[in-house]
């Protein structure tokens, strides 16, 4: 049975005439103020069931979530937000129906369960997982608090000193499955410009190939060479400086750019 008390947890009873199969947790408690405009319920034939949306992590109730109710033939049988009711007409004994929760900026949560007895009222929870996400233009040199792949004068292969970085990349990337990144590469300033674009082009080449063979799919990265376009210091044409100085500007870096 659903009891409220106003000003106390709202106590949302999984009974034993209700059967569910779910990845997240039932029977958790909520405070009335957080929970009431969250709460969705639902009638089939004269069964009344109630339940709840709320982020996994926090236990906030989460408001405007779209939920909708599925048959046993995958048809919707009706649809609505969690701040309003909705009811769903029908013979629900031994009845079997999904419930699907979503969300922006959530993963979709779902519950199926079976309906046994009509005068029965039940709850059925959803938690809702945050969806993790990096902005777009985010540059995981600082996001990841790593170090550029930097690179020998006139040279453009990976040096074994940029495995840490790279490593650290792919583990992002591997948290972040839907993520697309571009390789920006760049040179110091030595040699006539069309020179350096074509050589941070291959630098840029080379950086996604190591990321490849490490076994990212190269549908999320892309690439491009800006030459010496890009410079991080004063050290441009003509320009004396040290070696320190020019090694800061012969780099690969990394954007999220979806």
């Amino acid at each position: 049975m659903v009891k409220t008390v106003q000003g106390a947890p709202l106590q949302i009873d999984v009974s034993a005439n209700f059967m569910s199969t779910d990845k997240f947790t039932l029977g958790a408690s909520y405070r009335w103020d957080a929970a009431v405009s969250a709460l969705f319920g639902f009638q089939i034939s004269d069964k009344l069931m109630l339940g709840l949306a709320y982020d996994k992590e926090t236990g906030d109730a989460l408001y405007s979530a779209d939920v909708v109710i599925f048959d046993s033939n995958d048809q919707i049988v009706t649809e609505t937000k969690t701040d309003g009711s909705f009811e769903v007409k029908g013979n629900c004994v031994g009845s079997d129906y999904k419930i699907v929760a979503s969300k922006s900026d959530y993963e979709t949560g779902d519950k199926t369960f079976t309906t046994l007895e009509a005068q029965d009222t039940s709850g059925v929870d959803l938690a809702l997982e945050k969806t993790r996400k990096t902005p777009i233009n985010t540059e995981l040199i600082s996001y990841l608090n790593i170090e550029p792949i930097y690179f020998d004068f006139d040279k453009f292969n990976v040096r074994k000193d940029a495995e840490t970085s790279l490593q650290k990349n792919i583990t992002f990337l591997n948290e972040y499955p839907e993520v697309r990144i571009e390789v920006s590469s760049h040179t110091d300033s030595r040699a006539i410009d069309s020179y350096n674009l074509s050589l941070s082009q291959k630098r840029a080449n080379s950086t996604i190939e190591y990321l490849i063979q490490k076994g990212v799919n190269p549908d999320r990265l892309a690439q491009k060479g800006f030459g010496e376009t890009k410079l991080t210091n004063e050290c441009s044409n003509n320009v004396p400086c040290s070696k320190v100085k020019h090694q800061a500007n012969r780099r690969s870096e990394f954007v999220v750019i979806e």
